[in-house]
This record gives structure tokens, C-alpha cells and sequence, in this order.
């Protein structure tokens, strides 16, 4: 994962430097069109470079200042006899919005954080999706989304709704979403996943199963004698990204076949994510007593304590 943002950050430096280099062009235009003001810059340069080797040497430059202030109003008023402003001495970068920072500050509750910019989000999104295994599910999306799939399931149609404000403001909390089969537990979930992931920030959508599978290769690469360095390197980035993804989805909790190392792939799981502060999203058919039947205390009770648990199942009348 780390690679995708050396890439991004090469990306920045780069339009950087571009933006620099058409600086130096333009300025190198307008001194050629304004002879007057091309000598005076390279006599303030001099004296600047003047100034700085006799410092270096332990000389005077007393009188140097001064001589550079009087160039530099003389400067200012050909520029402006000349129409030239600020503008024209300072580099156009090529997004407006974080001027090639990568962030913008926008404010949340009263305060003011930094999220990845809309430039950073359109270079990182394709990679973000592909390996955090969201492009498995192409339908699945808020823009997808359809409230009226909830029309006979009111309680179902709130969550969702909830989950996808949550989502735009990148708040999702630790939670389960309960239900059976068919009521858009997974839609809700991917379609959180994949909005954190086209807004720069690194999400994975991975069946319980396959999670439990992955742990497994992961296990099997650190005690072995010898591991192809590729399958080291997809298995080792995938296990990190299930630790350290800032949305991670576990769906279908409950249909994966158990093993001896079950409950301790998914404490795991659980405990290395809230120590990081990092969010999980649990879909399971199965409701929460059912769950502590089948995990044990251990799990339940770390999702008791961490988790808010909603239903997505039209509630009985009655």
C-alpha cells in the first residue's frame, strides 16, 4: 500500500516542479520583452549572491541592504508601470484547490482536519478499489442505490440511510448489520467501502471466509523455510491492508467453516484495528446471540463493547 503513495507523493513533486519550471519561463519572457526589468533582476541577484559570499567570508556587507532595497522599489514600480502584478511571480500549480499539497482543510464539527484532494482522490481511487478487492462488486455503489428497495422495510431503508450519511462524512463507526439474506446489508457496506476508497482513503471489502483463508497463507509464508517472492509480497500486502485499511467490510460472518485458529484470526482482526482506530463494518445473517453461540465470549464481547449493531430485517408486526 505504501508504494501506491510514493507513486501519488512522485506525482506531486513532479507538478511541482513543472509549475516551477513555467514560472521561470514566463518571468524569462517578461524580462526579455521588459529589458529594464531583466537587468534589474540580475542586479538584485548579484548583489543577493554578493551579500551572502562576503557574509560566508567574514566581511562586511553593511551597505549591501540597503542597495538591494533601492532595486527592488525600482523594480516594483516598472512592474507596475508595466501592468504586472504578484500573480505574474508566482507559480500556477496545476490543482487550485491544494496547490499541489496533495490535502485541502475542510472543517468537521467546529474543526478544521485535512483530507486527501479531489486531485489526490482521482489518482488514488482506481489502485484503492482494485486491491482492496472492491471491484468485485460493480453494482454496488451509493450513486447505485435505490431507497426504494426499502419501500417494505422501513427499519432496513433508515440504516442505509444512515450508513451512507456516515459514510459521506467519513464517520462510519465499528458496526454490524444483521439480517437475512437479501436485504441490502452488503449493498450498504461495499457502497461505504468504495466511497472511502474514491475519496483517497484505503478501504477493503473481504468475505470472512477468505479472510480466514488469507491468515492462513499468512501463517504458512512466515514458518516456511522458502516462499516465491511475488505470492510473499500479495499475501503479505493483503494481510496488512486487512489490519490497517481505514474502512474494512467482513461479510457473511458466520458462513465460513470453523477452524482451530478461528476465533484467534478474528480477535486478532478486531484487537489490531481498534488499537490503530481504524473501522470495520460486520455483516452477518446470523443475530447476536447466535454469534456469541458460535464465537464464544471473546468475540462477543468485543463486539458488545466496540460495536453498534444494527438490523437490517423488515421488523414483525405484532
Amino acid at each position: 500500500m505504501s508504494d501506491i503513495f510514493d507513486e501519488v507523493n512522485l506525482t506531486l513533486e513532479n507538478r511541482r516542479i513543472d509549475s516551477e519550471v513555467r514560472l521561470q519561463e514566463h518571468i524569462a519572457g517578461i524580462n526579455q520583452k521588459f529589458p529594464e526589468l531583466g537587468q534589474l533582476e540580475k542586479e538584485i541577484a548579484d548583489l543577493t549572491q554578493d551579500q551572502l559570499l562576503k557574509s560566508l567570508n567574514g566581511e562586511s556587507v553593511a551597505d549591501i541592504p540597503e542597495k538591494i532595497e533601492v532595486l527592488e522599489e525600482k523594480r516594483s514600480e516598472l512592474r507596475k508601470k508595466y501592468g504586472l502584478s504578484e500573480e505574474d511571480y508566482r507559480p500556477v500549480p496545476f490543482c487550485a484547490k491544494c496547490k499541489d499539497t496533495g490535502v485541502v482543510d475542510v472543517t468537521e464539527d467546529g474543526k478544521t482536519v485535512q483530507r486527501p484532494c479531489s486531485c489526490i482522490c482521482e489518482l488514488l481511487a482506481p489502485t484503492l478499489l482494485a486491491s482492496g478487492g472492491i471491484n468485485k462488486y460493480p453494482g454496488m455503489s451509493f450513486e447505485k442505490g435505490n431507497e426504494a428497495f426499502y419501500t417494505n422495510n422501513p427499519a432496513g431503508g433508515k440504516v442505509y440511510t444512515a450508513i451512507k450519511t456516515l459514510a459521506e462524512h467519513l464517520r462510519i463507526p465499528d458496526m454490524v448489520l444483521f439480517g437475512t439474506s437479501g436485504q441490502g446489508k452488503t449493498f450498504a457496506a461495499v457502497s461505504a467501502a468504495r466511497y472511502y476508497a474514491e475519496h483517497g482513503m484505503p478501504s477493503m471489502v473481504i468475505r470472512l471466509s477468505d479472510a480466514q483463508e488469507l491468515m492462513m497463507e499468512y501463517r504458512k509464508i512466515v514458518q516456511a523455510f522458502y516462499t516465491a517472492p511475488d505470492k510473499e509480497k500479495r499475501v503479505t500486502a493483503l494481510r496488512d491492508l486487512i489490519v490497517n485499511a481505514e474502512l474494512l467490510v467482513l461479510d457473511d460472518m458466520g458462513v465460513e467453516a470453523k477452524t482451530p485458529n478461528s476465533e484467534a484470526d478474528i480477535l486478532y482482526i478486531l484487537d489490531s484495528r481498534a488499537q490503530l482506530g481504524k473501522k470495520t463494518i460486520i455483516t452477518t445473517n446470523y443475530d447476536i446471540a447466535t454469534l456469541r453461540e458460535r464465537y464464544g465470549a471473546r468475540v462477543y464481547e468485543r463486539i458488545k463493547r466496540s460495536y453498534k449493531c444494527y438490523s437490517l430485517s423488515p421488523k414483525k408486526e405484532g
